[in-house]
């Protein structure tokens, strides 16, 4: 690779900019103003379903299971009083649960203790009605006594009332997703009829040409429901998938623009420190956003969907890859306009001289982030193709725009400022630094040893967690809400399903069959994270209870299967419809729910597996799966975990082919992989000492990182090439390299380090975890390429030798 004749390349593409610069700024206005009309068609989803595509295997068994038995999310209301069974409380309940199931939409049933099915004996056998009666009574005497009723039926007890008469639910049923709803019509108007009988209750919701995600219209309303003031009395707390995805993404809107602009505020002052130009400040973030509007609206105009959760992500990166580039580029643009005075020639020369270390930073950069297409998620492959756009986008507006806008203004005499600054200021003391590392050779090897065995000892203590309570923390109010819901008596955090299906009919209702299923019902009840499980066993139990004078020692399944089908038979004529839950009409299928009362995702890994050990033990002419909002938190962090693993091999090895290609060196490559790989073991090692999980975002990270450590190690490994062509000497070559790009790096890490500073202020572990890896991934990478990189390049000598040919001739000619 010839870096003379690449920069004289450049420094054409300089010419060539300056020349038609007002076409480039017209050219950039047009794409940023017909950018900016597309992001209003960003579509955003909150649900789980949004991390997945609609062939992978998790959604495909869900559809399956829904087709079966609806919805398997649900919308609850916890509810905690000093008595249930208060008139008052008791009214408040009823009136709660009559506005959830008539003005929340796509509601299938709404359960609560003044609404549900009691099952009683009689005479003539069974009779399904109401515990609660039409008229409340008021007498201290009936109120006791129906709550004792209520806590004598185990279905009920601990399960949708406390042992103690304090707690209870309301749990709503939800019906499932109309197919396509984005394109719906039926369901467009079905919203729009809702808000036509409850404005103000659907009050912000613009229904008249495009519906809204059935999880976040459903969750938003029951939270607007339950949260009225009438309430408060029942001190109601909403939980369930639908209600915590409102709640989490109104959170994550609110907090994280606060967190940015502070990012925002803090680079503004120190590029202001550093750079000392209006320009220098004000246009990289103009590029930055620049950058993201154009990438954003072309997808907008693709109708692409986004998680709200992870759309800061790709915007932080860009923000810090537009700063790098635009110190790089502004540092060499004023050292020759100073020792010019000439301005455009300057910004000839700072293209010239940084066009095409940034274009190939850009590039391993590039590559790093597509790696997140490994990953079998679909956000993360959003955020891949996103941050990589930005990124290309970046190095285009920074060379081209902000080198344009460094073009305008008066030339000025040539000032000897720079020639003292080199003596004296920073980059004289940077080159002082590289002297003493590389007299100091054994030293920084042995700590660099010592480091390494560190961190990856730490490494080796990493794990994948999506427990909200590591990753987001209790300060988070919706995440204190949803564990102090699953510490409750009857509360509980997530829930997922068993879905069991035999090929032949009537399955179910053979008692060897039913007993297999209790002892697979127990075991699962044993593990350590259920709290409670639901199935036909429940109803079937408490019917033959009931049948036998309800006598608690008859509280199991009944016997024969002729005892069975009549008491289903019963059962159903009484007018009890709660089986279609459980069970299909052939009785081949059936369903079970498990509540788990915390997520800790080895610990629900492993009994998932148990399940599917179990089900093929006990049931092997069964198809046994599960589905469910616990099971696709389990699927998701057993994805990450292997994806990101995959990414940052991937990244690794593309960016080491790149290196080794394009300096034309096999030994340029690995040296070049050195300072890529201490972030990651530095991020990595501090996330297993200090037991910081991966989540959804600490997982995107290490790419992330690895994509901005490149940018340092190239400028520095392709200067010390540069310099080492001049001048034939490893020791000047890298002496003069700290001198020119040294501060370049320190002033870029700086500003990057305590940009992502900013998200220590935030409430949410998540925040707090990405600002402090961000910035150890930051410092290891500059560390690197300050101490290990030169050392390297010392000892291994990987450049072409004839350059000391060249210079020793030269000298001899002189």
């Amino acid at each position: 690779m010839d870096l003379e004749k690449i920069n004289a390349r450049f420094r054409l593409l300089g010419k060539k900019v300056i020349k038609y610069r007002y076409l480039v700024l017209i050219i950039f206005a047009i794409f940023v103003g017909f950018s900016f009309m597309g992001l209003k068609g960003i579509e955003k989803d909150s649900s789980n379903d949004a991390w997945y595509f609609d062939d992978d295997p998790v959604i495909v068994l869900e559809d399956r299971f829904e087709k079966m038995f609806g919805n398997t999310d649900i919308c609850a209301v916890h509810i905690q009083v000093d008595n249930v069974f208060k008139k008052e409380n008791l009214a408040k309940v009823r009136e709660l649960t009559y506005e959830l199931e008539h003005e929340v939409p796509m509601v299938d049933e709404v359960t609560s203790i003044t609404d549900f099915e009691f099952v009683t004996g009689t005479d003539w056998g069974i009779d399904v009605g109401d515990l609660i009666p039409e008229e409340i009574p008021a007498d201290k005497e009936t109120l006791e006594g129906l709550k004792q009723k209520a806590l004598a039926k185990k279905t009920l007890y601990n399960r949708l009332v406390s042992d103690d008469a304090k707690e209870t639910w309301v749990l709503v049923e939800l019906r499932k997703d109309p197919d396509n709803w984005r394109k719906n019509k039926d369901y467009l108007t079905y919203l729009q009829n809702k808000a036509k009988e409850y404005p103000k209750l659907y009050q912000g919701f613009n229904l008249s040409s495009e519906p809204v995600a059935p999880n976040y219209i459903t969750g938003k309303i029951a939270n607007r429901i339950a949260r009225q003031d009438k309430y408060q009395s029942l001190n109601p707390r909403t939980t369930g998938t639908a209600c915590m995805t409102v709640d989490k993404r109104d959170f994550f809107l609110k907090e994280t623009p606060g967190l940015m602009k502070l990012g925002l505020i803090i680079s503004i002052i120190l590029l202001g420190v550093f750079l000392r130009s209006f320009r220098g400040v004000v246009f990289p973030i103009v590029i930055a956003i620049g950058a993201m509007v154009i990438t954003l609206g072309i997808e907008g105009y693709f109708k692409t969907t986004v998680q709200p959760s992870v759309l800061p992500m790709p915007l932080f990166l860009g923000l810090a890859v537009a700063v790098g580039y635009s110190i790089h580029l502004f540092n060499f643009f004023k050292k020759e306009f100073l020792r010019t005075g000439k301005r455009k020639e300057a910004v000839i020369t700072a293209i010239e001289k940084t066009g095409w270390p940034l274009l190939f930073t850009a590039l391993t950069t590039i590559c790093a982030l597509m790696s997140f297409a490994f990953i079998k998620i679909k956000v993360l492959n959003w955020m891949g193709y996103t941050t990589a756009l930005i990124v290309a986008l970046t190095y285009l507006l920074t060379v081209l725009v902000f080198a344009i806008v460094l073009s305008f203004g008066r030339d000025r005499k040539s000032s000897h400022k720079l020639v003292e600054e080199e003596g004296s200021g920073l980059e004289g003391k940077l080159a002082a630094l590289g002297k003493w590392i590389l007299k100091n050779t054994m030293p920084i090897i042995s700590v660099s040893i010592i480091l390494t065995l560190i961190f990856v000892y730490g490494l080796t203590k990493t794990e994948v967690d999506f427990d909200n309570e590591r990753t987001m923390g209790r300060k988070v109010p919706f995440v204190d809400r949803m564990i102090s819901v699953g510490e409750t008596k009857i509360g509980s955090m997530i829930n997922y399903d068993i879905g069991i299906e035999f090929t032949e009919d009537n399955v179910v209702k053979d008692p060897e069959f039913l007993q297999r299923l209790d002892s697979f019902v127990q075991e699962i009840e044993g593990f350590s994270l259920t709290k409670r499980t639901t199935s036909i066993l429940n109803i079937l139990k408490d019917l033959n209870q009931v049948l036998n004078e309800d006598n608690p020692a008859y509280y199991k399944i009944p016997e024969t299967r002729p005892m069975i089908a009549q008491t289903l038979l019963l059962y159903e004529n009484a007018g009890g419809d709660e089986l279609d839950k459980w069970v299909d009409y052939n009785y081949k299928k059936l369903r079970i729910r498990v509540e788990i009362s915390k997520f800790r995702q080895k610990e629900l890994l492993a009994e998932h597996q148990r399940i599917e050990e179990l089900g093929k033990e006990l049931f092997p002419e069964a198809k046994v799966f599960i589905s469910g909002s616990g099971a696709k938190y389990t699927d998701m962090s057993y994805k990450v975990s292997i994806g990101q693993v995959k990414a940052f091999l991937i990244g690794l090895i593309v960016i080491a082919f790149l290196m080794m290609l394009v300096f034309g060196s096999v030994k340029v490559g690995l040296i070049g992989l050195i300072p890529n790989i201490s972030p990651v073991l530095a991020v990595g090692g501090v996330m297993g000492i200090f037991s910081i999980p991966f989540d959804m975002i600490t997982a995107t990270l290490m790419p992330m990182i690895m994509g901005l450590a490149v940018d340092d190690t190239i400028h520095f490994i392709n200067h010390a090439k540069y310099e080492y062509q001049q001048r034939g000497d490893y020791v000047l070559s890298i002496e003069h390299t700290f001198r020119v790009v040294g501060k370049s790096l320190f002033m870029t890490s700086l500003v990057l380090i305590f940009n992502f500073a900013a998200y220590l202020s935030s409430i949410a572990k998540l925040y707090i975890h990405f600002g402090v890896l961000a910035g150890v991934g930051i410092l290891a990478a500059l560390l690197a390429d300050y101490f290990v990189t030169p050392v390297c390049l010392n000892m291994i000598k990987p450049f072409d030798k004839k350059y000391e040919k060249i210079i020793d001739e030269s000298k001899d000619f002189l």
